[in-house]
């Protein structure tokens, strides 16, 4: 009887703005709708700049419930500041930045722009040098910076992704830094 019920509801109901006839993945300067962003939608937006490219890695940095992440990124997709990586799996929580996003963004300086392109701000710098000589002090960062442990691992993540860290232990995270990580260091730090 569930079945039968979701199956009729899921024929009826409406489909998301993704699901209409017409939709089409990639922007166009025709193809989207005016969308009014607000601070939420900005961050998130930020983010994506920066290389956080994945909906987990968004809904563990802002510290929110993935229906209010979810709900931005279906804003920033209607209104072309983004643009999904594809309409299935993964690849449809998977985002990359247009460059209407990039100009709804206040601008970076020139070394914000290099360091963002490289998926670095100053406080992932300071992570990586803290990593590189005294990986002990880790938690202390997390203190100074006020950073949740979901944020932290989504940072984590981020910094693995990228190459600039390897992360070990079973029980206990430890992140060690790797040569593209050194380099990081010697260059911003």
């Amino acid at each position: 009887m569930t079945l039968v019920t979701a199956v009729i509801a899921s024929l009826t109901a409406k489909p998301k703005y993704y699901g209409e006839a017409g939709w089409e993945r990639v922007p166009t300067a025709t193809n989207r709708k005016e969308m009014t962003l607000d601070d939420f939608d900005r961050k998130l937006l930020s983010l994506i700049r920066l290389g956080h490219l994945y909906m987990s890695d968004l809904t563990d940095t802002m510290g929110v419930d993935s229906k209010q992440s979810g709900a931005s990124i279906d804003k920033l997709d209607m209104g072309g500041y983004i643009v999904r990586a594809g309409m299935r799996g993964s690849k449809f929580y998977t985002f990359e930045i247009t460059e209407k996003g990039i100009k709804a963004l206040p601008q970076l300086s020139e070394l914000e722009q290099i360091m963002a392109f490289e998926g670095l701000t100053p406080m992932y710098a300071e992570l990586l040098s803290l990593v590189k000589d005294s990986p002990e002090k880790q938690a202390e960062f997390v203190k100074k910076h006020a950073i949740k442990s979901m944020h932290m691992a989504a940072i984590s993540s981020h910094l693995t992704r990228l190459g600039y860290i390897k992360e070990k232990g079973l029980f206990k995270r430890r992140l060690e830094i790797t040569e593209k990580g050194t380099f990081a260091v010697a260059k911003y730090a």
